[in-house]
């Protein structure tokens, strides 16, 4: 382990060397508030995971692991690369939480890989 923080309660990050290629990763792990929590509280804990994103060398692997509390669009076909087609979406609209982490994932070049492997459906959330 190269190092070790914590950016609040609910998120922390830990970078690793990896030993056989020489690369360095970093994993963040988060809990989100949930999206019945004041947006406020939402708002922060999203500009707190941009920030510890933001501050990852760009050399550097990247895993993001938590409980995101989210629903997605339904326009999944608009965010290739970022989105799947397998995700939660109850609604019309996507929840809060969900817009908050698919802006974060498509400026960070993430992808939300549960979202492209079929679940059975009540594996699909948390």
């Amino acid at each position: 382990m190269l190092s070790f923080y914590q950016f609040g309660p609910h998120l922390l990050s830990v970078r690793f060397r990896v030993v056989t290629n020489q690369h360095v990763m970093v994993v963040v792990v988060a809990y989100a508030p949930m999206d019945v929590c004041d947006a406020s509280i939402k708002d922060a804990f999203h500009l707190l995971l941009f920030g510890c994103l933001k501050v990852v060398p760009p050399i550097d692997k990247v895993v993001v692991l938590g409980d995101f509390n989210i629903e997605l669009r339904h326009d999944w076909d608009s965010f290739v690369g970022t989105m799947g087609m397998h995700h939660v979406h109850h609604g019309e609209a996507p929840s809060h939480n969900g817009e908050c982490l698919l802006d974060l994932a498509m400026f960070f070049g993430l992808h939300m890989a549960n979202t492209f492997f079929p679940h059975q459906l009540g594996h699909l959330g948390t």
